[in-house]
């Protein structure tokens, strides 16, 4: 096993599509304090939503003001991500934009990653160039990661090599196998040497299987959420994640299962979780948003899934 790799969890970010990002400060508090113990230093607390967003839980706006309010352990990094689509916000001009990235306090926030598809990647460049010579540790996220080419990574290597700290390659559909996983990863190998990261979601049962394989093929940034808590089926689990590297009997482990139980909860308020019907929308492409408006959404539980989901495949 490798030695250099580092855990990232995001459950108050990615979980927020359950409920709104409308976590209590109560749990937020005791699970940073719970994290603090384990070997998990780097937190993705929520995002950064440009602009505010009011009718938003608390992790969706990850300002200042949110800050203030918790105690971060000093052994935690502490991240936000921004989502490009806030950056290229028509209704903002560029000064504004710069004035709110600029704002961002170093004294809570240690890294900040930016989430786009491969197209925003040429629009959202300017400001990740900011965010870089303001000293924060940059991450890019690069969605939807199943449908990327040979071609456009290249481009996106040329582009980023001397902008980030970490490329993350993020499989939004819950697409990918094994072996896409390690084409990949040898695609961006070829063409960089930022280190890389992965973020798997479950829509398959793959989420765990692919971030260890992916893990084997020389990434070493690992994301992984309490509970799996995540959009859709949701993600890698930190519990199998602290299991796999560090035992079951170890502290790390043991910790997380105490907090898990307050997550456990959530589970079964929200019910996220692989099914049927994610699986099928990580086999045809189909983003896991849709199965969850679908399946909680009551407006919809007498309709027939299968053949929305058959009609959804069809549509580019």
């Amino acid at each position: 096993m490798q030695n250099k790799f580092k855990l990232l969890d995001c459950t108050l970010r990615d979980g927020g599509y359950y409920n709104n990002w409308n976590f209590s400060k109560t749990l937020i508090q005791k699970y940073i304090v719970h994290i603090s113990k384990t070997q998990i230093h780097n937190v993705e607390i929520g995002f950064l939503t440009i602009p505010r967003i009011n009718n938003k839980g608390v992790t969706a706006n990850c300002d200042d003001d949110f800050f203030k309010k918790i105690n971060i352990p000093k052994n935690i990094n502490c991240g936000v991500m921004i989502n490009a689509s806030d950056l290229i916000n028509k209704n903002l001009s560029s000064r504004q934009i710069y004035q709110i990235l600029n704002n961002i306090n170093h004294s809570y926030v240690k890294f900040i990653r930016v989430a786009c598809h491969i197209h925003e990647i040429f629009k959202v460049k300017k400001y990740v160039s900011f965010i870089k010579k303001k000293n924060f540790e940059v991450f890019i996220n690069i969605m939807q990661i199943s449908e990327i080419t040979e071609q456009q990574i290249k481009i996106l290597c040329k582009e980023y090599n001397n902008l980030c700290n970490v490329i993350c390659i993020a499989d939004s559909l819950g697409s990918l196998n094994a072996e896409k996983t390690k084409w990949i990863i040898k695609k961006f190998k070829k063409f960089t040497n930022v280190p890389l990261g992965i973020h798997a979601h479950d829509n398959m049962s793959k989420a765990f299987s692919n971030t260890v394989t992916a893990f084997n093929n020389g990434i070493t940034w690992i994301d992984s959420t309490i509970q799996g808590m995540g959009r859709g089926p949701g993600n890698t689990k930190t519990e199998d994640i602290s299991k796999y590297f560090f035992g079951k009997k170890s502290f790390t482990y043991k910790v997380i299962k105490k907090i898990s139980k307050d997550f456990l909860k959530l589970k079964k308020k929200y019910k996220w979780g692989t099914n049927e019907y994610y699986y099928l929308s990580g086999l045809y492409g189909i983003h896991p948003t849709y199965i969850q408006m679908l399946l909680s959404d009551s407006r919809y539980k007498n309709f027939n899934y299968k053949k929305i989901i058959n009609t959804l495949k069809k549509q580019n």
